[in-house]
C-alpha cells in the first residue's frame, strides 16, 4: 500500500490523504514525485509493475480570485483520484506468469526529457538493470541496461528477464538515479548513475530518447580503493543526487558505511574533443564512522544525516555537514526539542488535574490517537463514547474517564475518603495518564527518513505520525550554539569585537547551565509577580551562585566562580561595550544590528535565495505554515530572553563580586544602574512578549462580535478575515501567534519586514513575523495592536497594554496607547465605567506628541489645532457604540471644558443632550440646551431661537411628556432661562397636546395643565383642559370617555374659581389664530412624532369656531356629564360634543326620569332652560303608584325615592308615598314659576285622571294660582261635585261671603270702588250646564246644580247693584 499525504505551509487542504493499494505486489522505493507546469506526476514501482499517476496542477484548476482567499480550504491534488478527466492512471506490468519473479533491490523513476515519456529502472540481485519507458500513448518500452555492454550483447536473443536467476552478483546494482542535462546544442539529454555492490560508480547515456535501446557508459570508477580488492562488495550503500539547481550539474552521494560520504560532481569533459561526454570527479570526502546512519539528504551546501542509536530505539539525531565548510569541517549536532519527560515536576503548585490537562491538551505534544490509546488502560474507558475528530470532545473524554476511575476508587474503599485521598488519587492516576501518553507518543514520532524542502529551505524529519521541520539558526543562536560558524572579519578591530562577542556569549550559555529549574521558575514567577521591582531576584540568584557549596552536586556551581572570573577577564577591554551592544539587539529586534555588531557583511545565503524575491501572498498562509512560524518565533524569543536573563544575573554577580572581594583586576566590564535599567525592561520585553506568543487565541463571543467589528472600523483597524464564533472549530486550540499570521494584517506585516538576508526563508518569516509583533518606540506602525483589535482579543489587548509600560522610556505616546487600549477592553472585560475612568484620564493636552495615536486613532494628519475635540469626539463614538449613554454624556461635559469652537461645542452639547436626556437627567440636559446658540436672526431680521437650542427644547419636552416627568418642567427654576425659551416650551406643550390621545388616563393634557396650575397660570391651564374637553367630544366613545370629559371640566371649574372675576366671566378656548399652532404641528411631525388625521388640532367644520364660553355655560355642560354618567347602567353613554350639548341635554333628562333621578333631571332642567313638566308629570305618575302600591321592577317602593334628597324634608321617616308627595310638593312649590301654574296643572292632571283626591296643599297651592285652570280640571275628569264646591266657593268670595286670600288675585269681592274682578264665571256656568247633563245618572246633582244657579243669581244682581252704586257714585 502507497500511503500519500500532501501539506502545505501555503494553502489549508483538505482530501489530502489517498491510499494506493497494489495487491500483492510491494512497492520498491523511492517513489518518484515530479512537479512540472501543468501536472504533478507520480511514478511507482513494484515487484511486477511500472504505475504512472499524472495529476491536474492546482494552478491549473483555480482561478486567483479562488487561490486569494484566505484562510479557506482548497481541494488537494488527490481529490482528483476520482475524477478520471483530472487523472490519467496509467500500469503496466512486467510479466506474464506470476512464477520465479525475480524481486528488485532498488529502483528509480523520472520524466523523460521534453515529456515525452516517464522512464523507470530497475536493479536485480544478478546484477541486470531494466529500462521501462512508458510513452504518451501509453505503450510499454522494455530494455536491458547490460546491453550497453559489447560482449553482453551477445546474449541479446535471450529475453533479458528469464537470465535473471536467484544468485547474486558483485555487480549488483544497489544504487540508481536519473537525471537530465544539456550537452551539445542545448539539447536536452537522459542520463543514468548506477552504484553496484563492488563499488562501482557508473554514467550511463541514453543515445536514443524515442526507443531507450541504446546506451553509452561514459564513466565508470571506484567510489572507494577498497573495492580494488577482488572480491569485495558492500550491499548496504547508499546513492544519493543532491537538489539540482538550474543551469547545473547534479552532485552525487555515495554513503559507505563505516567510511563515510563520497561527494560526486558531474561535470562536462572538456578534455579534447569529447564535448558530449559528463564525467564523475570526486569533490570531497567526508568521514564518518558511526554505522547507524538510518538516513540523509544533501543540499548543494549541506549534508544531513538521521543517526539513530541501535541500543536505545528512542534516541535520535540530525548532524549537519556544512559542504563548503574549509577551516573547521566537520559535524554538527542539530538542536532538536526535546521529547516530552517521563517525570515533570508540578513547580506552580497547582492541581494535579489542571497541570497535566495543561500538559496534555495543548495540541502540539501528543496527537488524538495518542490520547485515546494512553485512556485504553483505565478500565472504564470503555463507558464513554468517543470522538476522535473533535479536540476539545476528547478532552472532555479523558476528564471524564479519569474522574470516572477516581469516584470507583472512592466507591469501593471501606475507609473515609478525605481531601487529601483524593488529591494523592488524581495525582496518581493523572500521572499515570501523562507517563502513558509520552510512552505512545515517543513510538510515534520514531523516525523514518530526512529530506530537504526546496520551497522553504527546511529539513523535513518523517516520522511515524507527524513531518517535523529542522530549520538554520539565526545569528543569536548561531554564536551561541555554534560560534565557529561566525566568520571572523579581516579587520584586526572588528575581529576583536567579533571574538568578545563570541566569548560573551559563551558566559551566557555556562550561566544558562548553572541554573537549574527551580531558578528559573522563581525568576518567571518574581516577573509575573512584580515586574517593576524584580531586582532583588537577580542578588538573590548572585548569592546563591558565588556562595555555592564546594561540594555541591552540579560541578558548574562548585568552580564557577573561578571559571567566570577567567571568562570575564578574558573578555578585554570590550566586554562592557559588547554587553550594551546585545542589549541593543535584544531591545530593539533589529537585525542590521546583529551584523553590525559582529562587524561583518555576513552572507549566508545561497545563489537562488539571493534571486528569490519577494514573498507571495500565500507564503506561510495556511495553519501549518503559521504553527511552524509560532513554533521558531517561540524558539527564537525563548533564547532571547534567556540572554537577557542571564545577562541580569551576570550583571549582579559582577556587582557583588566586586563589592565584596574588591577583586576585580583584569575584569573591565562595569554596569552602571542604567544598564541595569535598560537590561531589566529589556527583559521584561521579551517575557512579555514570549508570555504573549505563547497565549492561545480567543473565541469570539456572540456579543463581542458586532461591537468589535465596529470598533476596528471606527479606530481604522482592519477586522480578521473570519472570526472564531460559536462552534469550537477541528483546528481549536490556536495560538494567539497562529492567528495573527493567518489574518490579512499579520500577513502583509510580516511581508513587508520580510529581510533577504537570512539563511531560510521559514525563518526570514519567522524573524519578520517577530519584529511584527516587536512594536519599536520609533516604529511607523503597530500591526500587532490593529490585530488584536480586529479580531476581538480583548483579554491580549488588555495584557499587551500593560506591557506598554516596560518601554525604555514611558513617553506621551506608549501612555496614551495603554490607557486607550486599556479602555477599550474594558468595554468588554469589565465594564463601560472603568473604560470611562480609564479614557477621560488620557491627557488630551499632550496628544500633540503622540503622532501615532493622532494618524491611526483619531484619524489626523496634521497636527490640528482642534485636536483635543477630535480626540473627544472619537472617544464619543467609541461609547455610542457600546451605548454607554452616561459615558458620553460625561465626556461631552469634558469636552465643553475645553472647547471654545463653536462648531464643536454644537456637537458636544448636541451629544452631551441627547445622552442625558435618554437618562432622564433632565438637569443636566436643560444645561446642555443652555449651552446652544442662543440666537438666530430670521428672514425678517427678527430675533430667534438657535436652530439647535428650538430643536432641543423640543426635544426636551417631547421627552418629558413620553416618560410622564412632568414635574421636572415645573421644577425648573424660571431665572434660568428667559421668556423665549418659556414661551417656546409652553408652544410645545400645546402642540403636543392637540397631537396626543385626549382619552388617555395620564394624557399630555393632563401633563400640561398640571404645569400651567403649578405655574400659577390658572387661565391657560383651564384653556388647556377646555381643549380636552373638545377633542374628548369628537374622538371619544363610552362611559371613560364621558368621565374623562367631566374630570376635564370639573378641573376647569377648579382653575376659574382661583382667577380673579374678570377672568372668570370668560375663558378664551385657543390662543387666537391658528395657523401658529399648525406650523408646529409640522415641527413635531418631523420629530417622528405619530400623527393621524384624528390627532390634528380640531376644526369648527360648521362655520367660524366659538371661542368664548361663559362660566354658566361650563358649569351646564359638567353636570350633563354627571348626568350622562347616572345613565350608564341603562343605557351606553357617549361624550357630550360641540353642537350638540341641547340635544343631549333634553335626552338626558327624559332618560334621567325614566330611572327615577328626579332630583338631577331637575338640575340639568334647570340649568339648560328645559321645562319642568316631564319631571313632574312622570313623578306625579310614581305617586299614583304608590298610592295604588304599584311596586318597581326591583320590588322594593323605596327605589322610587333612593336617588332623591330626602334630608331637607320635614318628616323624612314617613312613609314612601307620604315621602313622594311631600317631595312633589317641594318640586311644584320651588320650580314653579311665579304667576304661572303648569305644574300644577301637570300633577293635578295626572291625580286626577287616576282618580286620586288632590292633596290639600296642592288643592290650596293651585287655588292662589289659577282657580279657573282648576275647576276646568275638575270638569275634564267628571269631579262634578268638588267643581261646583270651588265653584261656590269662589261665587261667595265675589259676593263678600269667604276671604279671597284663599285664591288667586283674579277673584275678589264685588265692591263699587273696584273693578268688577275676573272671576270664572262663564266656566261656572259651562259647569253647570255640563252637570245638568248627568242629572239622570247622578240625581244628587240636581240640587248641587240648583244651588249654583241660584248663587250665580245672587253674584248677577250683586254686580247689577254694584254697577248701579258706581253709577250713582260718578254721577254725584
Amino acid at each position: 500500500m502507497l500511503e500519500l499525504t500532501e501539506s502545505s505551509m501555503d494553502h489549508n487542504l483538505e482530501d489530502n490523504q489517498v491510499r494506493i493499494l497494489f495487491r500483492d505486489s510491494p512497492i520498491v522505493s523511492p517513489v518518484c514525485i515530479v512537479e512540472a507546469d501543468a501536472n504533478v506526476v507520480i511514478l511507482v514501482v513494484t515487484v511486477t509493475s511500472v504505475n504512472r499517476f499524472v495529476f491536474t496542477h492546482p494552478n491549473k484548476l483555480f482561478t486567483e480570485d479562488q487561490k486569494s482567499m484566505k484562510n479557506t480550504k482548497q481541494p488537494s491534488i488527490f481529490q482528483q483520484a476520482l475524477i478520471k478527466p483530472l487523472m490519467n492512471f496509467s500500469s503496466f506490468s512486467l510479466f506474464e506468469h506470476a512464477i520465479n519473479i525475480p524481486v528488485p533491490t532498488t529502483a528509480a523513476s523520472h520524466i523523460m526529457p521534453y515529456h515525452t515519456g516517464y522512464i523507470f529502472a530497475l536493479s536485480y540481485e544478478s546484477g541486470g538493470v531494466t529500462i521501462c519507458k512508458i510513452t504518451k500513448d501509453d505503450t510499454l518500452c522494455l530494455y536491458d541496461l547490460r546491453q550497453a555492454n559489447i560482449f553482453a550483447r551477445l546474449l541479446s536473443y535471450t529475453p533479458s528477464i528469464l537470465r535473471y536467476g536467484s544468485t547474486s552478483s558483485p555487480d549488483a546494482v544497489v544504487g540508481i538515479s536519473f537525471f537530465t542535462a544539456k550537452l551539445q546544442h542545448n539539447k536536452k539529454n537522459l542520463f543514468l548513475v548506477t552504484l553496484s555492490m563492488n563499488g562501482h560508480l557508473r554514467l550511463y547515456i541514453c543515445n536514443n530518447l524515442h526507443t531507450i535501446d541504446s546506451w553509452t557508459i561514459l564513466v565508470d570508477i571506484l567510489v572507494d580503493k577498497r573495492f580494488a580488492m577482488a572480491g569485495h562488495t558492500d550491499s548496504t550503500m547508499v546513492l544519493r543526487k543532491c537538489h539540482e539547481n538550474k543551469n547545473e550539474y547534479p552532485k552525487f552521494v555515495v554513503f559507505v558505511p563505516s567510511e563515510g560520504f563520497k561527494i560526486f560532481q558531474c561535470l562536462r569533459d572538456e578534455t579534447g574533443h569529447a564535448l558530449t561526454k559528463l564525467v564523475l570527479n570526486e569533490t570531497n570526502s567526508i568521514n564518518f564512522k558511526e554505522k547507524s546512519v538510518m538516513d540523509f539528504c544533501v543540499t548543494s551546501e549541506f549534508l544531513f544525516t538521521l543517526v539513530n542509536n541501535p541500543d536505545e530505539e528512542t534516541d535520535w539525531e540530525v548532524k549537519s555537514y556544512d559542504l563548503n565548510e574549509q577551516l573547521h569541517p566537520g559535524f554538527n549536532l542539530a538542536l532538536l526539542e526535546p521529547p516530552p519527560q517521563h517525570d515533570v515536576y508540578n513547580s506552580t503548585s497547582t492541581e494535579p488535574k489542571e497541570f497535566y490537562s495543561n500538559l496534555i491538551f495543548n495540541k502540539s505534544s501528543f496527537s488524538v490517537s495518542t490520547i485515546y490509546s494512553a485512556l485504553s488502560m483505565l478500565r472504564n474507558s470503555d463507558s464513554f463514547s468517543k470522538a476522535e475528530c473533535d479536540w476539545e470532545l476528547t478532552k472532555f473524554y479523558a476528564l471524564r474517564v479519569i474522574e470516572s476511575e477516581i469516584r470507583s476508587i472512592t466507591a469501593e474503599s471501606d475507609e473515609p475518603v478525605g481531601d487529601d485521598d483524593v488529591y494523592e488519587l488524581n495525582l496518581k492516576y493523572w500521572g499515570e495518564f501523562y507517563t502513558s501518553c509520552v510512552e505512545y507518543h515517543i513510538g510515534t514520532v520514531k523516525p523514518l527518513g530526512i529530506f530537504y524542502e526546496t520551497n522553504s529551505k527546511v529539513v523535513c524529519i518523517v516520522k511515524k505520525s507527524r513531518i517535523s521541520f529542522l530549520r538554520p539558526t539565526d545569528f543569536l543562536e548561531t554564536a551561541l550554539y555554534f560560534p565557529h560558524f561566525i566568520p571572523v572579519p579581516d579587520s584586526e578591530e572588528a575581529a576583536s569585537h567579533t571574538t568578545t562577542l563570541l566569548k560573551y556569549l559563551e558566559i551566557m550559555d555556562n550561566i544558562e547551565s548553572t541554573l537549574d529549574e527551580p531558578h528559573k521558575y522563581k525568576i518567571e514567577k518574581r516577573i509575573r509577580g512584580n515586574k517593576q521591582n524584580s531586582m532583588e531576584i537577580w542578588d538573590e540568584l548572585a548569592n546563591l551562585i558565588i556562595e555555592a557549596d564546594p561540594h555541591s552536586e552540579v560541578l558548574e556551581r562548585r568552580h564557577f566562580v573561578g571559571m567566570l572570573t577567567n571568562k570575564l577577564r578574558g573578555l578585554g577591554v570590550h566586554g562592557t561595550v559588547i554587553m550594551k551592544n546585545v542589549i541593543q539587539i535584544l531591545s530593539t529586534w533589529d537585525s542590521e544590528n546583529e551584523v553590525q555588531v559582529a562587524h561583518t557583511s555576513m552572507d549566508t545565503t545561497s545563489s537562488d535565495d539571493t534571486e528569490r524575491g519577494s514573498v507571495s501572498q500565500f507564503f506561510m498562509g495556511s495553519r501549518l505554515g503559521a504553527n511552524v512560524t509560532y513554533r521558531i518565533l517561540m524558539q527564537l524569543l525563548s533564547h532571547r530572553y534567556m540572554i537577557g536573563r542571564n545577562t541580569l544575573i551576570l550583571q549582579a554577580i559582577v556587582s557583588k563580586f566586586a563589592s565584596e572581594r574588591g577583586d576585580q583586576e583584569g575584569v573591565h566590564i562595569l554596569t552602571s544602574f542604567n544598564d541595569q535599567r535598560t537590561a531589566q525592561l529589556t527583559l521584561l520585553r521579551c517575557f512579555s512578549l514570549l508570555d504573549l506568543c505563547d497565549r492561545p487565541g480567543e473565541f469570539v463571543h456572540d456579543n463581542w462580535s458586532e461591537n468589535g467589528l465596529k470598533v476596528a472600523n471606527l479606530i481604522n483597524c482592519r477586522a480578521l478575515d473570519q472570526l472564531v464564533i460559536g462552534k469550537i472549530p477541528e483546528f481549536w486550540p490556536i495560538k494567539l501567534v497562529e492567528l495573527f499570521c493567518n489574518s490579512v494584517t499579520g500577513g502583509l506585516a510580516i511581508r513587508s519586514r520580510v529581510n533577504h538576508l537570512k539563511p531560510s526563508m521559514v525563518l526570514d518569516y519567522a524573524d519578520a513575523a517577530g519584529r511584527a509583533l516587536w512594536c519599536n518606540e520609533d516604529s511607523p506602525e503597530h500591526p500587532f495592536e490593529d490585530f488584536l483589535i480586529g479580531a476581538c482579543q480583548y483579554n491580549t489587548l488588555a495584557f499587551y497594554a500593560t506591557t506598554l509600560q516596560q518601554y525604555r522610556q514611558m513617553d506621551t505616546e506608549r501612555s496614551v496607547l495603554r490607557i486607550f487600549y486599556s479602555g477599550v477592553s474594558d468595554f468588554f472585560l469589565r465594564s463601560p465605567q472603568a473604560a470611562l475612568s480609564r479614557l477621560i484620564s488620557i491627557p488630551h493636552q499632550n496628544l500633540r506628541d503622540a503622532p501615532y495615536f493622532c494618524t491611526k486613532i483619531l484619524g489626523i494628519q496634521d497636527q490640528s489645532q482642534y485636536l483635543p475635540n477630535i480626540f473627544f469626539e472619537k472617544i464619543v463614538n467609541l461609547f455610542q457604540i457600546f451605548g454607554y449613554t452616561y459615558g458620553v454624556q460625561r465626556l461631552a461635559e469634558e469636552a465643553l471644558g475645553i472647547c471654545r469652537d463653536d462648531r464643536w461645542v454644537r456637537i458636544m452639547s448636541v451629544l452631551g443632550f441627547k445622552s442625558a436626556l435618554t437618562l432622564r437627567d433632565y438637569e443636566s440636559a436643560f444645561q446642555f440646551i443652555l449651552c446652544m446658540q442662543k440666537q438666530s436672526i430670521g428672514p425678517s431680521g427678527q430675533l430667534l431661537l438657535g436652530k439647535e437650542r428650538e430643536s432641543s427644547i423640543r426635544t426636551f419636552v417631547t421627552k418629558v411628556l413620553e416618560n410622564r416627568d412632568i414635574d421636572v418642567l415645573v421644577g425648573l427654576k424660571t431665572e434660568a432661562f428667559s421668556d423665549t425659551i418659556r414661551d417656546e416650551i409652553e408652544k410645545v406643550l400645546h402642540a403636543q397636546a392637540k397631537l396626543s390621545d385626549p382619552l388617555a388616563e395620564d394624557s399630555v393634557y393632563q401633563m400640561v395643565y398640571f404645569y400651567h396650575l403649578c405655574r400659577r397660570n390658572f387661565e391657560k391651564a383651564a384653556m388647556i383642559m377646555l381643549e380636552r374637553v373638545t377633542q374628548v367630544g369628537i374622538k371619544g366613545k363610552g362611559r371613560g370617555a364621558l368621565e374623562i370629559q367631566r374630570d376635564a371640566y370639573l378641573d376647569i371649574l377648579s382653575c376659574i374659581s382661583l382667577t380673579n372675576e374678570d377672568t372668570a366671566k370668560k375663558i378664551q378656548i385657543g390662543s387666537g389664530d391658528n395657523s401658529n399652532v399648525d406650523d408646529w404641528l409640522i415641527v413635531l411631525q418631523n420629530t417622528k412624532i405619530s400623527v393621524t388625521p384624528e390627532s390634528m388640532p380640531v376644526e369648527d367644520h360648521f362655520g367660524i369656531m366659538e371661542r368664548v364660553k361663559s362660566y354658566e355655560k361650563i358649569r351646564r355642560e359638567c353636570e350633563l356629564c354627571i348626568s350622562l354618567l347616572l345613565l350608564q347602567d341603562e343605557q351606553e353613554v357617549d361624550p357630550v360634543k360641540y353642537f350638540h350639548e341641547r340635544e343631549r341635554a333634553e335626552a338626558c333628562v327624559s332618560n334621567l326620569v325614566s330611572i327615577h333621578h328626579y332630583d338631577q333631571a331637575i338640575k340639568v332642567a334647570q340649568m339648560w332652560e328645559i321645562s319642568y313638566l316631564p319631571v313632574i308629570s312622570t313623578f306625579t305618575k310614581t305617586c299614583v303608584n304608590l298610592v295604588y302600591n304599584i311596586k318597581p321592577a326591583s320590588g322594593d317602593p323605596a327605589d322610587y325615592v333612593r336617588h332623591l334628597e330626602l334630608s331637607e324634608l320635614p318628616n323624612s321617616n314617613a312613609s314612601v308615598p307620604d315621602l313622594a308627595f311631600l317631595l312633589l310638593k317641594k318640586y311644584i312649590s320651588t320650580l314653579e314659576k311665579p304667576k304661572e301654574s303648569k305644574l300644577h296643572q301637570e300633577a293635578t292632571t295626572v291625580l286626577l285622571q287616576h282618580s286620586i283626591n288632590l292633596p290639600r296643599w296642592l288643592l290650596e297651592s293651585y287655588k292662589k294660582r289659577d282657580v279657573n285652570q282648576l275647576i276646568l280640571c275638575f270638569m275634564r275628569y267628571g269631579d262634578w261635585e268638588e267643581a261646583a264646591d270651588l265653584s261656590l266657593e269662589v261665587l261667595d268670595v265675589a259676593l263678600g261671603r269667604r276671604d279671597s286670600k284663599e285664591f288667586d288675585p283674579s277673584v275678589q269681592v264685588v265692591t263699587p270702588f273696584l273693578h268688577l274682578p275676573i272671576i270664572p264665571y262663564n266656566t261656572i256656568e259651562d259647569l253647570a250646564n255640563q252637570m245638568n247633563q248627568y242629572t239622570k245618572s247622578q240625581p244628587k246633582l240636581v240640587d248641587v246644580i240648583q244651588t249654583l244657579r241660584e248663587r250665580c243669581d245672587d253674584f248677577v244682581l250683586r254686580v247689577l247693584e254694584t254697577r248701579q252704586e258706581r253709577r250713582l257714585m260718578f254721577t254725584a
